[in-house]
Formats: structure tokens, C-alpha cells, sequence
């Protein structure tokens, strides 16, 4: 069943009944998705799963996650030469799988691509893991988890989205990506689906001047959340865009020292290989 996001409150308060509400499935209605002011715990997304100790986009990755409670999945989407939607972050399959035939995404079919082992390259433990399709994982997590797309390549989002409504989990998924104009296209074709626009910025001089480019920006596109890099978080930055009315989370970061950084700057999300470590973390105080 859908209706999972609820119109109204501060980003984070709203997700956080989400990830519970994704995990029930009942029926609510509301869509506006807006950013948390105050100190509400930021959200555990697993980066492509828990891929700091199971094999990235996999769903030995992705059950892991869920395992040490993150509150949410990332991974990334590839389109295949026969149209299929693959679940790997690279457009190769050189670094994460094992076997042949070897190439680019696009220039294999999904039957190439389900003979390659995807979790040989992790360790003895995860031999036989198969590259999933995002249908495939929007069927294993529904009313399990909630799962942020990221979209690697133009021209699958009419296929993403389609993926995502034959799935019914318009309200259990958002999405995310650096093309803006792709997170332009899969707001047309999802309205009532939250999304980001992903930025590479490792430092900012200006941080106000660059929020307010990025909330223009992320206006422009009708996107709600700016994705940005652990070393470009700051507090300046993070009230300049939640003052636009722009959610944040921040990718990658793996060290407790980087995740209390990020808890005083106020984001929203964070994004990390070990969710397990976050999930700790949190459990512990946070000097303000």
C-alpha cells in the first residue's frame, strides 16, 4: 500500500515517521517534505548498503544495513543494453564484479550481467552474490526500508519511475542524483516523490553565497534536498540552505569524529558505509 509521506512538519521528523510508516505500510496521505530545525537525530543512510563490510549494491548489503538499523538504503541505478534497471554504482563491471563477460552496463544484457559474481571481490563469504535490478530490491524492501535512488546515467528516468509505480512505493523512496536536470525529469514524471540534487564541492569559501546558489538551484529543478560532501558541510552552509527551505544530507563520512561534525552542523541525512558505527554513535551524547 502506499502513503508513506506526510505533508506539514520539518523534514526530518517527517522521515523519521516514514521509515517507520515504509516499514508498515499503511495508507497516509501528504507529499511536502521540508527541513529540520533542532535537535532531531539525523537519518542512517547506508551507502549502497552496508558496504564497509558486505559487497556494495548487493542484497547481502542491503539486508545487512537493515540489520544494524539504518533508517534507510542508497544505491545506485545503471540502465543495461536490454533496457533492464541495474543496481551498480560504476558504469563498469571491472572493479565490483567477478567473471565474464566484463564491460560497461549499457553494453550488456541482464542475462550477462546476472552470470558475474558481485560479492567474490568482498570475500569467501559473499561468493555467488548476483548484481540485483532495482526491481528486484524494490520487491525484497517494500514495507521493509526506505530507499534513496540515485540515478546514474540520463535517459532511465522514465524507466525509474515506472519501476518505482508498478512497486507502489512512490512514498517510500526518494531520489537523488549530480544531474540536475535528470532530478528535473523525475520530478515531472513523480510529483509526490522527494528529491535531491547531489554536489562534489570539497570546500566552500562562501558557504552563504553558495547555499543560496544551491537552494536557486535546487528551486529551479523542484528538488527539496541538496546532497553535499562531508568536507563542504558546515553550520553557515547548512542554515543557509535550511533557510531556503532545503533539507541536507551529507555523503560520506565513516568516523565518529566526522559524524559529530555533522550532527553540530545540523544536517539532515547522513550517508555512510557503516551504518552500524552511526547507529552507535548516536546512541551516545553529542556535546552541542
Amino acid at each position: 500500500m502506499r502513503g508513506c509521506l506526510l505533508g506539514g512538519y520539518r523534514l526530518i521528523a517527517v522521515l523519521m515517521v516514514v521509515v517507520a510508516l515504509c516499514a508498515t505500510a499503511p495508507a497516509n496521505a501528504g507529499r511536502a517534505v521540508t527541513p529540520s530545525v533542532g535537535p532531531i537525530r539525523p537519518l542512517v543512510i547506508a551507502h549502497r548498503g552496508a558496504s564497509g563490510v558486505a559487497p556494495e549494491n548487493t542484497m547481502a548489503s542491503f539486508e545487512q544495513a537493515v540489520k544494524f538499523g539504518a533508517d534507510m538504503i542508497e544505491l545506485d541505478v545503471h540502465g543495461s543494453k536490454d533496457g533492464n534497471l541495474i543496481v551498480i554504482h560504476d558504469s563498469s563491471t571491472a572493479r565490483t564484479a567477478r567473471g565474464n563477460p566484463q564491460g560497461a552496463v549499457a553494453d550488456l544484457t541482464l542475462g550477462e550481467l546476472k552470470k558475474l559474481d558481485a560479492g567474490a571481490w568482498k570475500g569467501a563469504g559473499f561468493v555467488g552474490e548476483r548484481i540485483p535490478t532495482l526491481d528486484e530490491v524494490l520487491a525484497a524492501f517494500k514495507g521493509r526500508a526506505m530507499i534513496l535512488i540515485e540515478l546514474k546515467a540520463r535517459g532511465i528516468e522514465q524507466k525509474v519511475a515506472q519501476a518505482i509505480r508498478e512497486a507502489g512505493m512512490q512514498d517510500c523512496v526518494m531520489l537523488q542524483s549530480f544531474d540536475a536536470e535528470s532530478v528535473r525529469i523525475m520530478r515531472e514524471l513523480l510529483p509526490e516523490t522527494p528529491a535531491g540534487v547531489l554536489y562534489r564541492d570539497a570546500w566552500i569559501l562562501d558557504p552563504v553565497g553558495r547555499g543560496r546558489r544551491i537552494v536557486k538551484q535546487a528551486r529551479e529543478v523542484g528538488a527539496s534536498l541538496a546532497g553535499m560532501n562531508v568536507g563542504a558541510i558546515s553550520a553557515e552552509l547548512v542554515k543557509a540552505l535550511k533557510n531556503g527551505g532545503i533539507g541536507v544530507f551529507a555523503w560520506t563520512a565513516d568516523d565518529d569524529w566526522i559524524f559529530e561534525h555533522l550532527i553540530k552542523a545540523d544536517v539532515d541525512g547522513i550517508i555512510t558505509n557503516y551504518p552500524e558505527r552511526l547507529v552507535r554513535f548516536l546512541g551516545a551524547p553529542v556535546d552541542k
